[in-house]
């Protein structure tokens, strides 16, 4: 054999071991190493911040918030920001992961508390509150916020359902998780 053909051959051999170098490379530098995995904020870690999109559904199956309007709900594990039985639904969860929890009224807004309607002066509601069925914010003496149900109307007085308006009720929540968000990163 030449050495012409000998050179030829091996340098050849060369360039095909080089681009299986490159090759090698490129594919290394394209996984994700282990340092980037553990760094990305985990569900099921407390302090973990989420963007859920849920709906919440009575036990008929009939919807009483998120749905249609997709709506949003910013959390933080460990912070008490939605009831325990859904937060333990998240545990384990990643971004585009989705699922439902079935929630017992005690588990919810828990049980009715029947002793929780007051009668107040009609005049203490705007006119057009003074409607059963209507929900109103309501102040209390300490300056807490709660929605309170007109449940009757009673000439000059109303009575009013301290209850919160989904007490007593079994719920089911639907809900993707949308995205975890770094402690640091903004709410939009």
């Amino acid at each position: 054999m030449s050495s012409a053909v000998v050179n030829k051959r091996n340098t050849l051999l060369l360039t095909k071991l080089t681009l299986c170098l490159i090759l090698i490379v490129l594919s290394a530098a394209c996984t994700p190493s282990d340092e980037l995995l553990d760094s990305a904020p985990a569900v099921s870690a407390p302090g973990a911040r989420l963007e859920l999109e849920y709906t919440m559904r009575l036990s008929d199956g009939s919807e009483v918030a998120g749905g249609s309007d997709l709506s949003t709900l910013l959390m933080t594990i460990g912070n008490n920001d939605v009831f325990p039985a859904l937060e333990q639904a998240l545990t384990g969860l990643s971004v585009g992961e989705q699922g439902s929890v079935r929630l017992t009224a005690e588990q919810a807004y828990g049980a009715r508390n029947e002793d929780a309607l007051r009668v107040v002066a009609r005049d203490l509601l705007p006119e057009e509150a003074a409607v059963v069925g209507t929900v109103v914010l309501a102040e209390d003496d300490t300056g807490e916020h709660s929605r309170v149900t007109v449940r009757e109307v009673r000439g000059e007085t109303v009575v009013l359902d301290l209850n919160h308006p989904l007490a007593g009720k079994d719920l089911t929540i639907e809900f993707k998780i949308a995205r975890v968000l770094p402690p640091d990163e903004p709410s939009k």
